[in-house]
């Protein structure tokens, strides 16, 4: 698997693909959590003392990618009901009876789009992974099939954890950031570019 930092910058470039007028940080912040959601199949592992025996189960398929977009699109949008009501919106002060939805924010098909190519972002960088623990590779195309892929040509080196602070896995997973940062930053630097040169072209 790639590192936490490479799977967010990853959520990140799809926030800087769909950024517009009027998302505020929170999306940003919301997209790097989407785009690591996945890893939570780390957590049962917890439970047996082993950490990566469940890693790169369901939750790193397409399937996943699909339940996970919706669920999180339905809790963004439920959220941002409940603290419009709360806020009292200036519009219905002045006596606008349209309901929150068709005045502000995004829809619920954008942000299940943005949701899912957060999510998918995490599932296809771990498709061109190195792998040697747990299960190897990606159910990719769950629930369709159960068989694990795993690129040929890998890209991104797996995150060594053991032992945690010694010097040589230390310099290891400082390599995988470096590749990540190198692979990702400059993607992330030219979509915000041309967003913002785009925004300021129609003021």
């Amino acid at each position: 698997m790639a590192t936490p930092i490479g799977h967010a910058l990853a959520g990140a470039i799809v926030y800087a693909g769909f950024r517009r007028a009027g998302w505020k940080t929170p999306s940003m912040i919301a997209a790097i959590v989407a785009a690591n959601l996945p890893d939570i199949d780390f957590f049962p592992g917890l439970f047996v003392h082993a950490l990566r025996k469940y890693h790169h189960g369901v939750t790193h398929s397409i399937g996943a990618v699909v339940v996970g977009a919706v669920l999180l699109a339905a809790v963004w949008m439920l959220a941002r009901r409940l603290r419009l009501r709360r806020l009292e919106l200036p519009f219905l002060k002045r006596g606008d009876t349209r309901p929150a939805s068709t005045t502000t924010g995004i829809g619920f098909l954008r942000l299940t789009l943005f949701f899912g190519a957060c999510i998918l972002s995490h599932v296809l960088i771990d498709y061109i992974t190195v792998d040697r623990g747990g299960l190897i590779g990606i159910p990719l195309l769950w629930p369709f099939g159960k068989a694990f892929y795993i690129a040929v040509y890998p890209i991104f080196g797996d995150v060594w954890r053991a032992p945690l602070f010694s010097k040589k896995v230390i310099i290891h997973n400082l390599c995988n950031v470096i590749v990540e940062v190198i692979a990702f930053v400059p993607i992330l630097v030219l979509l915000l570019y041309f967003r913002r040169r785009k925004e300021e072209k129609k003021r």
